[in-house]
């Protein structure tokens, strides 16, 4: 995916933009809103990034600006917020902001977020954002898992990118039987590990012994 990076604030930027492109995604950075705006036209993004607060141009005149270009496909806006009130959250619906993320930016919400895109009515989907196919065999040390579905393809991706990243703490949450011990084995064995996997019930396991 093609995503426009729009914050003035340079850390934050450089943050979100080295995460996207670990991900895989080609990203175009603007420290101006007036600035990413004039490259709209001719960088066809199919996501926009943008600060709220910016100097010359906010995040909310900007979702207003990209609204009205006479484009055949619209990209889709998101604003970045620090301060979440439900009057900024309404300000940036209103003009036509697809969503709205909270600042700090973390990991957690940009996947979920390009999750909600790629799979929203009308988005592309297939191999632009998920290079595995229906039926794929995944090794999981005593097991295997088959995957037969988008939604399945994007989890075992994100896995992957946990498991090159090992510096990064998982949490992986959901009802019985969904699943998680089988997220947890495709973080762990990644495309090709052979390290032994130790799962722990911690529920058995009194508090003074934990």
């Amino acid at each position: 995916m093609k995503i426009m990076l729009v914050d003035d604030d340079k850390m934050t930027r450089d943050s979100v933009a080295s995460f996207l492109r670990a991900l895989g995604h080609e990203v175009v950075e603007y420290e101006d809103g007036q600035q990413a705006l004039a490259a709209v036209p001719s960088a066809s993004p199919s996501l926009i990034l943008s600060d709220i607060r910016m100097p010359q141009m906010t995040g909310i005149e900007l979702v207003k600006q990209v609204t009205s270009l006479p484009l055949e496909k619209k990209p889709r806006v998101v604003l970045f917020t620090g301060y979440g009130t439900m009057e900024s959250v309404l300000e940036a619906l209103r003009a036509g902001a697809f969503d709205y993320i909270l600042k700090p930016v973390n990991a957690e919400a940009i996947v979920a977020l390009i999750d909600r895109i790629n799979y929203a009515p009308g988005a592309k989907t297939g191999a632009e954002t998920n290079p595995l196919s229906a039926g794929t065999s995944i090794p999981l040390g005593s097991c295997t898992l088959e995957v037969t579905s988008p939604g399945m393809e994007h989890i075992v991706q994100q896995a992957y990118m946990y498991h090159r990243d090992r510096g990064v703490p998982v949490l992986i949450r959901g009802e019985t039987g969904t699943g998680k011990e089988i997220v947890a084995r495709l973080i762990h064995y990644g495309d090709g590990s052979d390290e032994p996997f130790v799962d722990i019930n911690c529920a058995a396991i009194t508090n003074n012994l934990f």
